[in-house]
């Protein structure tokens, strides 16, 4: 699969979930269910249409990296996201510019998460003490969509 295939996926995620919540199905409704489309549109494209001939058979960890993913992975995201706004002083919303255009949201989104991504994920690289958690996620012969989510559930 091609990286252009992400970028289409993911463009097209972001209309699918605006299109959701602007029809009334709610952000998280939308963020899921696009978040599930897009994860088996994914798998689909890297089993049938691989980067490499070779990548199309299994090597063996499926079950490994399913349970990576519902414990490493989604533990991770909802804890983390429950100890942020645990964190928080105040309610995030309160300090979003709720008044620009979405598309300068989404722009500003991203950039706060990569740049937040970047420092975190170098720090896993960089910092000894932190490379454990997240050397399980560099653990495996060929990186595919179902293996970025082999993480540890404090790594996230």
């Amino acid at each position: 699969m091609n990286g252009g295939m992400w970028g289409a996926v993911f463009a097209g995620g972001l209309g699918a979930v605006y299109a959701g919540t602007a029809l009334g199905y709610g952000d998280a409704a939308s963020l899921t269910a696009v978040t599930v489309a897009a994860s088996v549109v994914l798998l689909a494209a890297e089993r049938f249409a691989p980067l490499h001939r070779a990548w199309r058979s299994a090597d063996g960890q499926w079950w490994q990296d399913l349970g990576h993913l519902v414990f490493g992975f989604a533990f991770g995201t909802f804890g983390g996201t429950w100890l942020a706004q645990a964190a928080l002083p105040a309610p995030l919303w309160a300090i979003w510019p709720m008044a620009w255009p979405l598309l300068a949201q989404v722009l500003l989104g991203l950039v706060i998460a990569e740049f937040f991504f970047y420092w975190q994920h170098r720090a896993v690289h960089t910092v000894p003490a932190l490379w454990p958690l997240h050397a399980l996620h560099h653990d495996t012969g060929r990186m595919t969509f179902f293996k970025t989510t082999r993480i540890h559930a404090l790594d996230i």
